[in-house]
């Protein structure tokens, strides 16, 4: 019985030395952190109701609604539409705030030494730093 007892002990220490052995992983973690330039940009589509796009339009930007039975406020910004029909308004050195606020679009031709206003939809585009919006602006 004793040799039995001995036997087993003698077993059981051996395999408990063999998986007691202390396995060491390491790892390594590596962070790779990249600045983007994000910009600040409205693109316009300008089209009409055909949804035909209209090169050589005039879309200005105001911080103020434009009616028709008022001085025209004050133009923030304007972008002639290129031969697509598109008015990129970059806005990146003008919006410097995290706080968005509203601007009013409207679309204008130039007829002599004057501009018509012809937009039909009126986008208010609510813009803060780093926004980049699409959308469209109908005219007649």
């Amino acid at each position: 019985m004793k040799k039995i007892f001995f036997l087993s002990a003698l077993l059981s220490l051996c395999i408990n030395c063999s998986s007691s052995d202390d396995e060491v992983s390491t790892s390594e973690t590596s962070t790779t952190t990249t600045t983007q330039s994000t910009s600040t940009a409205v693109k316009m589509n300008v089209v009409n109701a055909q949804n035909v796009k209209q090169p050589n339009i005039t879309v200005m930007m105001f911080k103020t609604k434009v009616t028709t039975t008022t001085n025209l406020p004050t133009i923030e910004k304007q972008v002639v539409s290129d031969s697509n029909g598109l008015a990129n308004f970059d806005l990146s050195s003008y919006i410097t705030s995290n706080i968005a606020q509203d601007y009013y679009f409207e679309a204008f031709k130039k007829e002599g030494n004057n501009y018509v206003m012809i937009s039909t939809t009126h986008p208010v585009i609510s813009i803060k730093k780093n926004n980049q919006v699409t959308t469209s602006i109908v005219v007649n």
